[in-house]
């Protein structure tokens, strides 16, 4: 059995991500030293009761993985002002390659939980799907120790192959949370309150766990009621709603 406290980790990140991750790591009695972050890190570190910093050149020396949680756009910086060399430095972006490291270190890697994360929003990490990518067989026993610890679905995957799930999880997700709000607006602004619509998401979610989504396709698209759209479509009062209605209804038929 791994004794989780052999494992050391220097956590690069104060976000969403990096909440849950940090509270997994802590609930499995992994050995996190040390936060950074270059604005939240005092807070999320006294949430948890973990050393803290928000220079890059304190970090601690000797962790056996850096796992990086921080926006896309912030690898490059952060990257350039790390203080060491040839470390095990692994990100958990969707859409950062591999190589993003390459730069510093031959141990790179990722570890991509493949879920939605709010803060203070719990949920069973056990279950999340982990994708992990190793640049050499060092980092891959690293990487999949530490994922066994977290949770019990994780799958080895290439770089190209992260960023189309990450594509598909922006539209099984991200989009489909924007028709909510959407619905949401339209069922307020008559009147009524958007619990009126949890029972249908539920099952419809329930569905697509069990049947193809074309399978379960339902609503006046698939069935080609010209009359119910054109009604809806005159409802609409939102010209980008209502070029979204069309759009999304000619994808239904086509498919």
């Amino acid at each position: 059995m791994t004794n989780n406290q052999n494992l050391t980790v220097v956590i690069i990140g104060s976000g969403n991500v990096a909440w849950h991750i940090t509270k997994q790591m802590l609930h499995k009695k992994v050995n996190v030293l040390q936060l950074y972050s270059p604005h939240n890190a005092k807070t999320l570190a006294e949430e948890f009761n973990l050393p803290y910093t928000d220079n890059l050149s304190l970090l601690k020396e000797n962790a056996d993985m850096y796992l990086f949680s921080i926006k896309d756009d912030a690898y490059q910086d952060v990257i350039a002002h790390f203080p060491y060399q040839n470390k095990c430095m692994i990100h958990t972006s969707g859409s950062v390659d591999i190589n993003v490291f390459q730069s510093i270190t031959e141990n790179r890697g990722v570890l991509y939980p493949f879920q939605t994360f709010t803060k203070n929003i719990d949920l069973s990490f056990e279950k999340i799907p982990l994708c992990l990518e190793a640049g050499n067989q060092i980092t891959k026993e690293k990487i999949e120790q530490l994922a066994k610890i977290l949770s019990d679905n994780y799958h080895f995957i290439s770089s190209e192959q992260r960023k189309q799930l990450h594509l598909a999880g922006v539209f099984a997700c991200n989009f489909t949370n924007a028709m909510y709000r959407i619905a949401k607006e339209i069922v307020e602004k008559n009147g009524m309150d958007f619990s009126i619509l949890l029972a249908l998401i539920e099952e419809t979610a329930r569905k697509v766990q069990r049947h193809a989504p074309e399978k379960v396709q339902t609503g006046p698209a698939i069935r080609n009621d010209k009359k119910i759209m054109q009604q809806h479509l005159a409802i609409i009062e939102n010209k980008e709603y209502k070029l979204l209605y069309q759009t999304l209804s000619s994808i239904i038929q086509k498919k």
